[in-house]
């Protein structure tokens, strides 16, 4: 950009230099009608533009000299006119005739043409054969072929104003500028197509058509849904700092839930103090730097230091997760160098290193259900509709606050560690078969086990409501994050406790059972 804007100052300086030539030629001739700067002006507009009127022409040999420059650069300067013109005609036109082509397809837009926004085409391509792609503003290479792919020089209001429906465009804010990228999704929802926003900013109001996504979230969502971790685990170590070690810290607390009485030791390495400052209640969920029977345990060691070799060599699982690539690599180095490790061990790379414990790049982080949720949004609707059924009184989903929807989207979550309880398996597929056959099993048992099961729900429901600060009171206040059912499984009524069926019993009732 520095470079086109030296060479069109140039271009400007050497045209209004010709021009006070032209002045200065004239000014030896009392016949001559170009006496200005204004006067050349106007004549070497008319010259090159072809219209000539005749009011101003040069008499002098040097003014002469310069009207045939004026003349010769006109025949160049209207075929580049005709030809842009002609250009950005029949350019808009071919893009408008190839958006009416398919304006019977699903539309996705990106407002960035970036290697995370790439990753998600190239995957909603995958899952959707006839979608059509748009990439606002961007002269980059397109991530899917043209067919099905384009660019587009507008608004997200002109393609709206194209497709005549809202329902089957969906548009993504997606960039490394969080801020930016809420700000753009912000404006852009008043048009009532769905949004998808990239930013881990979380306002007090979301309008209804706008859903917020971030990579850390779905790295970590991906990573305990692909690499589930089992009731045999009791040592998991967490190596590095940053938000994608949070994040896969607090999704493990809300995830790994096998056993009401389950005893699995996080041991932490790196700098939490973040974390421990936004889950300032977390002692209330699991014991923090210490042992405790019958309770998970997070240990947060900071740096690493000698006395912990016999951590990682006897941990059943070690996550390596920092923010930095580089770091992760180096600490993976270090390891295999250095230690006889037993676990299985996982690093996080963007870029991949062709092992199969690596895990994080953009093409298993921006996938169509990690970052839309739809399958995961379908089923948390079902089971509160379910619920509601059950128990009238309640409010409809549209009536129910972000933190009530994002509850019973963790119940959802959920519901793969169920599944693979109660079959005894850690595939990672949830089919419709798989979810009849645990339904059934759950009803086998349920006469023995049906305290087992209540209380592991019940545990579930309290660590999501614990993780985000919520604490014990007589009188539910949800402004004050205060539940009266915040309490042991052994203190609720008969009626309380026989409510956490529900999770249980609609395994097999929830819609999109069928893919993952």
């Amino acid at each position: 950009m520095k470079k086109k804007g030296m060479w069109a100052a140039i271009g400007v300086g050497v045209y209004l230099a010709v021009l006070e030539l032209l002045v200065y030629a004239e000014s030896f001739s009392p016949e001559s009608s170009i006496r200005s700067l204004k006067d050349a002006l106007w004549y070497s507009l008319v010259t090159l533009t072809t219209v000539g009127y005749g009011d101003y022409f040069p008499v002098t040999v040097a003014g002469r000299i310069i009207g045939g420059i004026f003349l010769f650069l006109s025949v160049g300067f209207f075929a580049v006119l005709v030809g842009a013109g002609v250009s950005v005609f029949f350019g808009r036109m071919v893009s408008v005739l190839r958006f009416l082509s398919h304006r019977e397809s699903q539309w996705y837009v990106f407002t960035r043409n970036d290697p995370e926004s790439c990753a998600l085409a190239v995957n909603l391509a995958g899952e959707d054969k006839s979608a059509f792609f748009i990439f606002l503003n961007t002269d980059q290479p397109l991530p899917l072929p043209s067919v099905r792919c384009t660019r587009f020089t507008g608004t997200v209001s002109e393609l709206i104003r194209i497709k005549k429906s809202l329902d089957s465009i969906c548009v993504f804010c997606m960039g490394s500028d969080e801020a930016s990228n809420y700000s753009e999704a912000a404006a852009l929802s008043s048009l009532g197509c769905r949004i998808y926003c990239m930013t881990e900013f979380e306002p007090s109001v979301l309008p209804e058509n706008m859903k917020l996504f971030n990579q850390y979230d779905c790295c970590a969502r991906m990573f305990w849904q692909n690499h589930p971790a089992s009731g045999a685990e009791h040592s998991i170590v967490l190596l590095g700092s940053g938000r994608y070690a949070e994040t896969l810290l607090g999704r493990a607390l809300l995830t790994n839930i096998f056993d009401p009485n389950q005893q699995i030791v996080y041991h932490m390495y790196g700098d939490y103090t973040g974390f421990r400052w936004e889950h300032s209640r977390l002692e209330s969920m699991v014991a923090v730097d210490r042992l405790e029977e019958g309770r998970d345990s997070v240990f947060f060691h900071g740096e690493r230091s000698a006395s912990d070799h016999e951590i990682l060599e006897n941990a059943d699982r070690i996550i390596i997760c920092s923010d930095s690539d580089t770091d992760n690599l180096v600490q993976l180095r270090q390891l295999r160098r250095h230690f006889a490790l037993r676990g299985k061990l996982y690093v996080r790379l963007l870029n991949g290193i062709g092992e199969p414990e690596v895990f994080g790049n953009d093409t298993e982080v921006f996938t169509p259900e990690l970052v839309m949720g739809t399958l995961l949004n379908r089923r948390a609707m079902a089971m509160h509709d379910i619920y509601s059924r059950a128990y009238p009184g309640g409010a409809a989903w549209e009536e129910l606050t972000e933190f009530q929807r994002q509850s019973n989207i963790a119940a959802a979550d959920h519901i793969a560690v169920k599944v693979r309880l109660l079959l005894g398996t850690q595939d990672t597929r949830i089919t419709h078969e798989l979810c009849e056959k645990a339904v059934a099993r759950f009803r086998a048992e349920h006469l023995h086990k049906a305290e087992w099961f209540r209380a592991l729900e019940h545990t579930r429901w309290m660590r999501f409501h614990q993780f985000f600060n919520w604490q014990y009171a007589p009188v539910r206040n949800n402004a004050l994050r205060r539940h009266p059912l915040l309490v042991p499984y052994e203190d609720l009524s008969p009626e309380e406790q026989a409510k956490d069926d529900y999770a249980w019993e609609l395994i097999g009732e929830i819609p999109g059972a069928e893919t993952e």
